[in-house]
């Protein structure tokens, strides 16, 4: 049986992963001769892994990183594909995404205390 090669690579990309909460699965979808074995280039962040027979990256990142990318390879007898994915982790330590007071547009004088 001729298999061909694999022509499309996809991954969800780019992700943002938060340090010490399991990531959510990313499976990736290709077109093409099915694919038979995975690779990364360079590692993948500490504590992520990239399974070589099925493609799929989880795990629990360790520690926070700036945005950066990773060529994910898929191979056969018949070639090979290439997706770069990018990934950020951030601290789990996250600043505040909102912030009000109950009186939005105060006036209040000069010279004398306010609550």
């Amino acid at each position: 049986m001729n298999v061909g090669p694999p022509t499309l690579l996809l991954y969800q990309t780019p992700v943002t992963y938060v340090v010490g909460q399991a990531i959510t699965p990313n499976n990736p979808v290709s077109t093409g001769g099915a694919i038979s074995t995975y690779g990364v280039s360079p590692a993948l962040p500490a504590n992520l892994a990239l399974n070589t027979t099925t493609g799929v990256i989880t795990g629990t990142p360790a520690a926070a990183q700036a945005q950066a990318g990773y060529v994910v390879t898929g191979s056969n007898a018949a070639g090979s594909v290439t997706r770069t994915v990018q990934i950020t982790i951030t601290s789990s330590l996250q600043p505040p995404s909102s912030l009000s007071y109950s009186t939005p547009n105060p006036n209040y004088p000069s010279g004398y205390a306010i609550t």
